[in-house]
């Protein structure tokens, strides 16, 4: 279990607008902090410092330092939820969802958001087991499935030929991700623009098109 730090209950609390913006000095601050830090690194006293306001405040706010860490990791979640895996493949042609599904990866990439959460997931993942399990399956996983599930039906339907719809929906991802996420983990910016991400996604749906289509 995570370490409490101060209070177990937040109450009901409804900050007013000046309340909410102290909150989101609060949140940001301390999204840095965890990402630098960890979470048993991360201090809430030097947070108070950083971002003004009191210990009383922070409390009525988050609760405690394990709601809050967990607050900071939805919200990233959420953000790549919302720029990476808003995609529908059904009715999609094989080229359109091979598009699709490479452009949520470059997204996941490029994404500081995703970048921010692999970093807390790397320093808590031994300590914390299910944060590690949740990346996997929600991050790593989730777009994996939806590809998996689609090639299955293309299968199915004669349009394409594979024996492992779950095994090639991993290579797809891992030709589109190359080695960009341990770069960028290592403070490689990489400077991908749209031009440049676009042209990665076509070099691996042409690859990944050579062979699976019928010839």
């Amino acid at each position: 279990m995570l370490e409490r730090e101060f209070g177990d209950e937040k109450k009901d609390y409804a900050p007013r607008e000046k309340g909410l913006k102290r909150r989101e000095l609060f949140f940001e601050a301390a999204t840095r902090a965890f990402v630098k830090h960890g979470f048993e690194k991360m201090s809430l006293k030097e947070l108070v410092a950083e971002t003004g306001g009191s210990m009383t405040t922070l409390y009525q706010n988050f609760g405690n330092k394990e709601k809050l860490f967990q607050e900071v990791i939805d919200s990233k979640y959420e953000a790549i939820y919302a720029k990476a895996y808003a995609f529908e493949l059904q009715g999609l042609s094989i080229e359109e969802a091979l598009q699709r599904v490479g452009q949520g990866v470059m997204t996941i990439v490029t994404s500081d958001e995703a970048m921010d959460l692999y970093r807390m997931i790397v320093v808590e993942a031994e300590r914390l087991p299910q944060l590690r399990q949740r990346f996997i399956e929600e991050v790593l996983d989730r777009g994996k499935q939806a590809l998996a599930g689609f090639l299955a039906d293309e299968v199915e339907a004669g349009r394409i030929a594979m024996s492992d719809c779950q095994s090639a929906a991993a290579q797809y991802f891992g030709m589109v991700r190359r080695d960009f996420v341990v770069r960028r983990f290592l403070g490689d910016d990489l400077n991908l623009d749209k031009a440049a991400q676009e042209q990665i996604v076509k070099q691996a749906m042409d690859l990944f098109l050579r062979g699976i289509l019928p010839r």
